[in-house]
């Protein structure tokens, strides 16, 4: 709980406010998104010391029955964008919302649309990155059309 009130307070910091009553409407999608992001970013620490490494086992203790098990390999992770890349991506939505009257939900429902398979709207790098390009080509596209 103490991390989630520091991180908020943090967020808000950045954006240059001490209150949320102090974000004017035309910013509260961009903080919304730093929040957001930032939240999904937190672990808990305890999560690491749940996991616990399965002991190596030499081959004559299986004929013992010890109960040899191979180990799994580990999951790699896809690479995550940086804090910068984050609010690129941030700053493009927001433009949608405030400039061409998007919804936030208009914009959280193309990157689900586009990226089905991630976690919610929780971009890979790479998927971070092209959805940067899509969102700077829909307001190329709407800035030609004005």
């Amino acid at each position: 709980e103490q991390l989630g009130t520091q991180l908020y307070y943090k967020i808000l910091g950045e954006n240059g406010y001490e209150k949320s009553n102090q974000i004017p409407d035309k910013d509260i999608p961009k903080i919304y998104y730093a929040l957001i992001e930032a939240h999904k970013d937190m672990k808990p620490a305890v999560k690491k010391t749940l996991e616990k490494k399965k002991a190596a086992v030499f081959h004559d203790d299986k004929k013992k029955g010890a109960g040899f098990q191979p180990e799994t390999p580990e999951k790699i992770e896809p690479e995550m964008p940086m804090q910068k890349e984050i609010m690129e991506l941030t700053r493009l939505e927001a433009t949608l919302v405030d400039k061409y009257g998007f919804s936030p939900d208009q914009i959280i429902n193309k990157l689900s649309e586009k990226f089905a398979e991630s976690e919610g709207t929780k971009l890979t790098k790479e998927q971070n990155k092209e959805a940067i390009k899509y969102f700077e080509e829909t307001i190329e596209y709407l800035n030609e059309g004005k």
